[in-house]
């Protein structure tokens, strides 16, 4: 007799057991597929709006950034030179009309 009572209780549990991986199995089963994992831009066009030598780098590779952030910054000296050639550039006409005035 405890035998047969032991015996159902194990059925009980077994057919438990089925119907409740039955239902866990039928609730993951839909058409969406999910994959985790990492994807990786390799080809990105940063630029400046002037030529110069970049000076210092402030974004690691994979970090996460917003757009206008800065990035990176040029190295100041090159912009000056850059500038006042640029100054003396404008001046030269005006100091050749002066001298061919004069002669």
């Amino acid at each position: 007799m405890k035998r047969s009572v032991a015996r159902r209780c194990v059925c009980v549990v077994a057919i438990l057991a089925a119907a409740f991986a039955a239902f866990r199995y039928s609730m993951n089963s839909t058409d969406e597929i999910i994959l985790n994992g990492n994807v990786e831009i390799h080809d990105v066009n940063v630029s400046f709006r002037v030529s110069g030598k970049i000076g210092k780098v402030l974004a690691d590779e994979g970090q996460e950034v917003k757009e206008g952030e800065t990035l990176a910054t040029l190295v100041s000296d090159t912009l000056f030179a850059k500038a006042e050639l640029a100054k003396a550039q404008l001046n030269e006409p005006q100091v050749n009309l002066k001298n061919a005035e004069k002669n």
